[in-house]
């Protein structure tokens, strides 16, 4: 399942800051993952894959890909999945908005 969002912000600073974009990339992925192993146990995950994508032009756009296979989700998959990826966007924009008050 994938899902993308976008964020406003200051196009230069996060434009000319790969660092910050790789920052945004890691704490997406961490929180979408730690979404799911706070839902699913780790023996019942047999595939988890997280993608997270950062793109800053006029606009930050966010798009967050959770692929997982487990053996206990199957009537609740959508659910599990849609709450991971808003994890992940809402951790990247907490991080985004303690950079603007620093």
């Amino acid at each position: 399942m994938r899902e993308a969002s976008t964020i406003r912000q200051d196009e230069k600073r996060v434009k000319s800051d790969n660092e910050q974009i790789e920052r945004m990339v890691r704490i997406g992925e961490s929180a979408a993952r730690e979404y799911i192993a706070s839902k699913v146990p780790s023996k019942e995950t047999e595939d988890l894959e997280i993608t997270v994508e950062v793109e800053a032009n006029d606009e930050l756009k966010i798009d967050v890909e959770v692929n997982l296979e487990a053996l206990s989700v199957k009537s609740n998959y959508r659910e599990l999945v849609e709450g991971a990826v808003e994890a992940a966007h809402l951790a990247i924009k907490n991080e985004l908005d303690e950079v603007d008050r620093n």
